[in-house]
């Protein structure tokens, strides 16, 4: 055939694919390629982004720059492994914790002095950073010299936990308590009047009250709650109902939650302590969300089509949903995206697919994606 020729067929089945909304086989799916725009009135951009190192991001101390990671491996003996990644050391990888039982949401303490981190003996059958099975809430200090559990042993832990105030967290158990203890064992303890089963939760120190996505057992559907802490019988009240997922920025009181609808997801916005009616800032297939810490903007995850592979786009958004800009094509995510809105970077971590040439049977990279806020 004519060279000339085929070149043509070949640019006509490009462009038929791109008009029909298959732009994302132009790019790789376990590497952060940026979306570039030329849009000079364009809120945010991604500037470059880096390889860092193996592992699934779990928790970011930005003072230090200093990421927590999880590692696995499948090769006999199995082993888990807590890993730091020091951006600024001379040899940026070091072990913390390595055994045979399975670590998740794993977090520093708000004393940089030692990590809280969740513990179960069997493999989760959730996401891998919040899968809740028979599970214990664990601290280990950064010098490794102590290692307690925190939670009571004969209750399982069966929430993801969050910081409340001096270094203590909260947790939900399996004796249908929901606790508030520190890794010197003080502890005070609520009754979950509603047993409701939660799947994600948070606190305003400010208001003294617990954010919740909570559904009883009888009851699939999902609905976000807030509850006052002022009373050991805890009485939620309710917020909205078929919320999927939520964050909530402790310093600021600003909520974000996904509702899901039998059309679009919805992705709302408001704050707990100017309670003002919900923004609604973008409608789509929309999975997770993500407040910036000094809230200077969301970013949020939007999916595939349900007959395709689950892959995530991340998207930019301030916090009136007026400027939102797709800032990478879509990804096989593996972690929660971390955000240090001072240096403007993001932290997570990429599935590699199986085809990809796997480093020993590490298949999840970790990334830092440098991006830049334009003020109007």
């Amino acid at each position: 055939m004519n060279p000339i020729k085929t070149k043509l067929i070949c640019l006509l089945i490009l462009l038929t694919l791109l008009l029909s909304g298959c732009s994302s086989i132009l790019f790789l799916k376990d590497r952060p390629m940026p979306m570039r725009d030329e849009n000079p009135n364009q809120t945010a951009e991604i500037l470059e982004y880096q390889y860092l190192t193996a592992g699934v991001v779990q928790g970011y101390d930005p003072q230090r720059q200093t990421l927590l990671l999880i590692d696995r491996s499948s090769a006999a003996p199995a082993s888990n492994a807590i890993n730091i990644f020091d951006q600024s050391a001379e040899n940026k990888l070091s072990n913390l914790i390595l055994s045979d039982k399975i670590h998740h949401m794993v977090r520093f303490d708000e004393n940089k002095e030692g990590i809280y981190y969740l513990q179960q003996e069997s493999a989760p059958t959730g996401n891998i950073d919040t899968g809740i099975g028979n599970q214990q809430l664990m601290w280990t200090s950064l010098d490794k010299s102590i290692t307690e559990t925190i939670s009571h042993p004969d209750y399982s832990v069966t929430s993801p936990f969050c910081f409340v105030h001096d270094d203590s967290v909260l947790y939900a158990n399996s004796k249908n308590e929901i606790i508030v203890t520190d890794h010197n064992q003080h502890r005070k303890v609520y009754k979950n009047v509603e047993n409701h089963q939660i799947s994600e939760l948070a606190y305003d120190p400010e208001l003294n009250k617990m954010i919740y996505i909570g559904q009883t057992p009888k009851d699939e559907k999902k609905r976000l709650y807030m509850v006052d802490m002022s009373e050991e019988n805890l009485k939620p009240t309710l917020l909205d109902s078929n919320v999927a997922y939520f964050d909530y920025n402790r310093h600021t009181g600003t909520l974000a939650f996904i509702q899901e609808t039998n059309a679009d997801n919805k992705l709302y916005t408001y704050n707990l302590r100017d309670p003002q009616p919900p923004v609604i800032l973008y409608s789509g297939n929309i999975k997770r969300v993500f407040i910036a810490p000094d809230d200077s903007g969301i970013f949020f995850t939007r999916g595939n089509k349900p007959t395709e592979q689950p892959l995530e786009a991340i998207y930019y958004t301030d916090l009136l949903g007026k400027n939102i800009v797709q800032i990478t094509a879509p990804l096989k995510l593996a972690s929660a995206i971390m955000i240090e809105p001072k240096s403007q970077n993001l932290y997570f971590s990429i599935e590699r697919f199986q085809s990809a040439e796997p480093i020993g049977d590490k298949m999840i990279d970790v990334y830092a994606l440098h991006y830049r806020l334009h003020k109007e």
